[in-house]
This record gives structure tokens, C-alpha cells and sequence, in this order.
């Protein structure tokens, strides 16, 4: 199992704060977005999920 990850700066820039109220084929593409990036990076599941949870706002975030 490869553990080598890394980070990009300024991913507050490419993927934007989801609220839950964006029609669903934004929030669709949003999820492709965070896939990508965590796939690009090899990024371990629970720093994904991690990084989901702070691209949230509002009640989605719960």
C-alpha cells in the first residue's frame, strides 16, 4: 500500500464551498471535482472525507 500523498495550496480556490442548496447536476460535478483531486493526490479516505467536510456550510455540513 503507497501512504505518499500530497497537498495542493490553495484548494479553497478550486473547489467551492458546497451549501446543499446548488441543483443537483452542480452537485454532481462538485463530487467529481473533490474525486479528482483526492485521486490525483493520492489522498488516504479519511483525510477525503476530512476535506469534504470543510468544503461544507450550513446544515449539509451536519
Amino acid at each position: 500500500m503507497d501512504s505518499d500523498y500530497r497537498m495542493l495550496p490553495d484548494l479553497n480556490r478550486t473547489v467551492p464551498v458546497f451549501i446543499g442548496h446548488e441543483p443537483s447536476c452542480t452537485a454532481e460535478d462538485w463530487l467529481s471535482t473533490v474525486d479528482a483531486l483526492a485521486g490525483i493526490n493520492n489522498w488516504p479516505v479519511p483525510y477525503r472525507l476530512q476535506f469534504v467536510k470543510s468544503n461544507m456550510a450550513n446544515a449539509v455540513r451536519s
